[in-house]
């Protein structure tokens, strides 16, 4: 289940960048650093929330979080093939106790991540490894 926000100056995006600022001003007492996680609540001109639905069972809800991870992964590659800047973001705001509740969601669901998509502001170069530069074949 994935959970759009609306637009960039939507009332819901303001709450959200409140709630990313106080909790970031209760983890590390520090206005800039919060200030900075409100804009990537405000900023990003589409957030999409990703939770995982609860199986029948303990291994289909594990099989369903799995299952979830490999589509955040996918849409984030596709954004990215097609020049787009997305971020797989598990920590700040994603922890905040009333985010679900703000966002509508079922109470069951269980958060999986957020993804921040916008339009990269210079050219996006890769730093990826060379795999040969921790493989070994047998």
């Amino acid at each position: 289940m994935a959970l759009l926000c609306g637009e960039k100056s939507s009332a819901i995006r303001s709450t959200l960048g409140d709630m990313a600022y106080e909790a970031s001003m209760e983890r590390n007492n520090n206005p800039d650093r919060a200030e900075g996680t409100r804009k990537a609540q405000l900023d990003p001109p589409i957030l999409i929330y990703v939770y995982t639905v609860p199986g029948a069972n303990d291994g289909a809800t594990k099989e369903n979080y799995a299952s979830v991870c490999c589509a955040v992964q996918n849409i984030s590659l596709a954004g990215v093939a097609e020049g787009l800047a997305v971020t797989w973001e598990t920590g700040g705001i994603t922890r905040h106790p009333r985010l679900s509740e703000t966002l509508g969601a079922d109470a069951e669901w269980s958060l999986t991540g957020l993804l921040s998509v916008g339009i990269p502001a210079g050219p996006l170069e890769s730093r990826r490894t060379s795999a040969e530069n921790f493989t070994t074949w047998v």
